[in-house]
């Protein structure tokens, strides 16, 4: 063959070539454009799904932080209330003290002050048992000791209270 034939022959071939390029980047291309948007689709159904974790994380961290300031308000005022109890029993001793001594002249004060300071824990939520004369309860009450009743409606009921108890 000559060159002149070759060069012909190579031209053809590369016709050949060309059209079949040109006839498939149709099909080429539809499949670029399936894979990417397959590859679109996926990417944001990982984007989703990323911001809906985020999302859930941030919304728990914000139920836990505001449960977690409550508690801590909660227990903070829990303390200050469990210190001011012995306290508040004191008053209730002088109270007594002065009456039995008859020096009624010094309980006015301490009256005042111990209902100001039931009145200030009772804000916060602070209620007396009332446990005379009522029935034992092993969940709210504490026995120091038992004594023996001949009557039988006494039986099993709080005689005697040495200390005040609280909700």
């Amino acid at each position: 063959m000559s060159d002149k034939d070759k060069h012909e022959e190579n031209e053809l071939n590369e016709e050949v070539q060309n059209e079949e390029a040109t006839a498939n980047p149709e099909e080429i291309v539809e499949e670029s454009e399936e894979d990417v948007i397959a590859g679109l689709q996926n990417e944001v159904g990982q984007a989703k799904d990323k911001y809906l974790r985020l999302f859930a994380e941030f919304d728990n961290y914000r139920k836990r932080t505001t449960r977690e300031k409550s508690d801590l308000v909660k227990t903070a005022g829990e303390k200050v209330i469990k210190e001011m109890l012995p306290v508040l029993d004191d008053f209730e001793r002088a109270i007594q003290v002065n009456v039995e001594e008859k020096e009624a002249h010094h309980n006015e004060g301490f009256v005042l002050i111990y209902q100001k300071m039931l009145k200030s824990l009772e804000k916060f939520g602070l209620t007396r048992m009332d446990s005379l004369g009522k029935k034992f309860s092993a969940e709210y009450n504490e026995a120091i000791t038992e004594l023996v009743v001949e009557e039988e409606e006494k039986k099993g009921t709080v005689v005697a209270v040495v200390e005040e108890g609280y909700y």
